[in-house]
């Protein structure tokens, strides 16, 4: 579900009140709307089918239109030396990235309607984006920290694989190949001059913290998170291939992304998070924009991978974790209580 947009000039109705509509669903732009509880409200009892249902009409009319360019719809000289693309499986889901809704917290009026928006794009997708979760004068005072700590110092080393080394019994180092980010963990006790980053990270724990409430987040209780991973990818090509959080069942049920980078253009610079559906089908592909937060499940329900990123490319990282799950675990990274 997104964000309501205006609606065009002709009067709608309400798909809930029957009054005189002002906006309508952002996805689907086929549902009116009066207000943002009501579409809420919509989205729970029946439009979230019929939403995902127009998303996807609007997705087979765009790869239709795209086929019916290509110059494989045309007469043309074909190179004997060439495959002959025609002869190649047809249009599948995977060759383009799927749509998704991103909500605006500008426009929301309290963190429940938040927490209830991200809910259901958990439900749905596996992942919710937020844009301008943190206010741009905060967001500026964290960079600035994460700078000065990149620049000064030399915390940032580069970043581990999830699978473990069979004769230390550590994560096995990176390939640069395979992964090229470097890292650094913060918290209050080791870094308290970092005021401004651990506030934006208050920020997300209060959402998590509304999201998990009364058993929402369904399976899972959270109750307890890592300490902050500061990440940057150095540019060059650098990136991070597919791969999934938590593969082993290692307490980490909700992975958050809070991404810090001013002016970023991903055609120019790269960097796109790139998450998949669990069977593989198709995906989806979230620029790393300013103040722009990103929530998915750790698990195999969200394998992912961060593309080749051609400037400097910073995000704050906190993994969340499940209590049951955590206490299990042969070993883990050691939690901050929320």
């Amino acid at each position: 579900m997104n964000v309501l947009g205006p609606t065009p000039s002709s009067t709608h109705y309400c798909c809930v009140c029957g009054n005189e509509s002002k906006f309508r669903c952002s996805s689907c732009q086929v549902a009116y709307y009066c207000s943002k509880s009501h579409q809420i409200e919509d989205w729970r009892r029946q439009h979230r089918e019929q939403c995902i249902i127009q998303q996807k009409l609007k997705e087979l009319d765009m790869a239709q239109v795209e086929m019916e360019r290509s110059p494989m719809s045309g007469t043309r000289t074909v190179n004997p030396n060439q495959v002959d693309l025609t002869q190649a499986a047809p249009f599948i889901d995977s060759q383009r990235p799927s749509t998704f809704p991103v909500i605006d917290r500008v426009n929301l009026v309290s963190l429940q309607e938040l927490s209830d928006m991200m809910l259901l794009d958990l439900e749905n997708r596996n992942f919710s984006v937020v844009d301008n979760f943190v206010e741009e004068r905060l967001l500026g005072q964290v960079m600035e920290e994460v700078r000065k700590l990149y620049e000064e110092t030399t915390s940032f080393q580069p970043g581990q694989l999830t699978s473990i080394n069979k004769n230390s019994g550590h994560p096995a180092q990176a390939n640069k190949e395979v992964r090229g980010d470097l890292v650094t963990w913060v918290d209050s006790t080791t870094y308290p001059e970092m005021k401004s980053l651990m506030s934006a990270v208050r920020r997300t724990d209060e959402l998590i913290a509304m999201m998990s409430s009364d058993q929402k987040l369904v399976g899972c209780n959270i109750r307890s998170r890592s300490s902050v991973m500061v990440a940057c990818y150095p540019g060059q090509g650098t990136r991070y291939k597919r791969h999934v959080d938590n593969p082993y069942k290692d307490g980490r049920k909700l992975t958050t992304i809070l991404y810090l980078n001013e002016n970023y253009d991903a055609t120019r610079d790269g960097g796109v998070l790139r998450i998949y559906k669990p069977d593989g089908s198709s995906f989806y592909e979230i620029e790393p924009v300013f103040g722009r937060l990103i929530v998915f499940w750790s698990d195999n329900r969200t394998p992912h991978e961060v593309l080749p990123s051609y400037r400097e490319r910073f995000a704050i990282s906190v993994w969340y974790f499940d209590t049951k799950e955590r206490n299990d675990a042969l070993s883990g990274v050691s939690a901050t209580n929320l």
